[in-house]
């Protein structure tokens, strides 16, 4: 009986080590989500409102709204891929600089997470603004 439980106790540790091993972190999953091109995935990491400024598009857009744009912009640049040039994190707040290769061109994008949203604060990072701009020039 007690090979038996020791065998189960280590059982459930492997899972818990191998999800959170290989768990990915709410940036690595925008990055993902931007690297696909998958508006979908991103707008699952929005707060509720998200600052968005792409192709003449600037202002403040719900999640769905904005999930729209981003898919719309998506299917007209197909994304090649996409590289972080930088990455701060800080108080709550992280900020991700990077190029995006698509065929219709490079472009230079701005991401800023907040922990938590409007109503309240939590341990995930959510979307609170997306600026993508031409990086052609």
């Amino acid at each position: 009986m007690k090979i038996l439980y020791k065998i189960m106790i280590t059982a459930a540790l492997t899972v818990i080590t191998a999800n959170t091993v290989y768990a990915q972190s709410p940036d690595q999953i925008v990055e993902t989500a931007i690297s696909r091109g998958d508006a979908q995935q991103l707008e699952e990491r929005m707060n509720s409102n998200v600052q968005l400024r792409i192709q003449g598009a600037d202002n403040i857009y719900s999640k769905e709204q904005s999930r729209q744009i981003l898919a719309r912009f998506f299917s007209n640049n197909r994304v090649a891929r996409f590289a972080v040039t930088h990455r701060t994190l800080r108080d709550g707040v992280e900020s991700i600089d990077g190029t995006l290769f698509t065929n219709g061109g490079k472009y230079s994008v701005y991401l800023l997470l907040k922990n938590g949203d409007d109503t309240n604060s939590s341990t995930t990072y959510l979307i609170h603004q997306i600026r993508i701009e031409n990086g052609n020039d």
